[in-house]
């Protein structure tokens, strides 16, 4: 089909597309998991300081 200058193609449900089909997004699965380790070796210092493990002078 041509509609004022534009070449316009049928998509499945046969309405026509004026744009190009988006790309799929990348997966953030690598992302999540390394917010979430750092997350854990915070939470693990954390815990580490408050209970006293860290920062105990020796005498």
């Amino acid at each position: 089909m041509r509609a004022r200058g534009r070449v316009e193609r049928e998509i499945a449900d046969g309405e026509p597309s004026r744009f190009a089909q988006a790309p799929a997004p990348a997966s953030e699965r690598r992302a999540w998991l390394l917010a979430c380790a750092i997350g854990a070796l915070g939470l693990v210092a954390l815990v580490a300081v408050l209970s006293g493990v860290v920062g105990q002078s020796v005498s």
